[in-house]
């Protein structure tokens, strides 16, 4: 019987941490990621009913409940990261005096290293698409605002961008479509 409750709980902490890291795919920004993954992380432990879990990233706190002031926790951290220190707190409440003796598993330990280490790399990859994003809105705001034709051709000589200034320039402003995708050579008028 012991066998089987031991296995019954590696089953839970692995489906909690597939669940985690399914996260990454379908989470539009690291504190949808974070909050739903505050709410997953208690499902993993041998008493989910008594487990509380806060995520701290830099100013922002997300907690799958109320936490209380007394009973065991742990805490992880993760290096500093682009947008703040990843900390994992993990509380495991009593709410009565008659309930079980209660403390936390090594496996247990080992699945939040496991999902600090997830975390910590989904933000890592989240944070750099953010800037990567950022970054093109800039570069294509200097490319729009630019007097100057800029445009981009393909080695085969097709236009595949211009800015504004370079499709007023070939008459092309208002109908970009008849110029994309075309030879360059046929765009210039002599």
């Amino acid at each position: 019987m012991e066998v089987n409750k031991k296995l019954i709980e590696r089953v839970k902490e692995q489906t909690c941490l597939y669940r985690i890291t399914s996260l990454h795919g379908t989470s539009k920004t690291i504190d949808e990621l974070l909050e739903k993954a505050a709410s997953i992380i208690p499902t993993g432990f041998q008493y989910p009913e008594l487990t509380v879990a806060r995520i701290k990233l830099g100013k922002k706190t997300f907690v799958s409940g109320p936490l209380a002031k007394t009973g065991h926790k742990i805490f992880f951290d993760a290096d500093s990261i682009a947008s703040g220190k990843l900390k994992l707190e993990i509380s495991l409440v009593h709410k009565n005096k008659n309930g079980p003796e209660t403390s936390f598993l090594e496996e247990e330990h080992s699945l939040m290293r496991s999902i600090l280490e997830h975390l910590t790399l989904a933000i890592n990859q989240m944070g750099a698409v953010e800037r990567l994003r950022e970054n093109e809105q800039r570069l294509q705001t200097l490319i729009d605002s630019e007097p100057e034709c800029v445009k981009v051709v393909s080695k085969e000589g097709l236009l595949t961008e211009m800015n504004r200034a370079g499709l007023e320039m070939i008459e092309a402003a208002d109908e970009p479509e008849k110029a994309i995708g075309k030879k360059v050579e046929k765009l210039i008028h002599p």
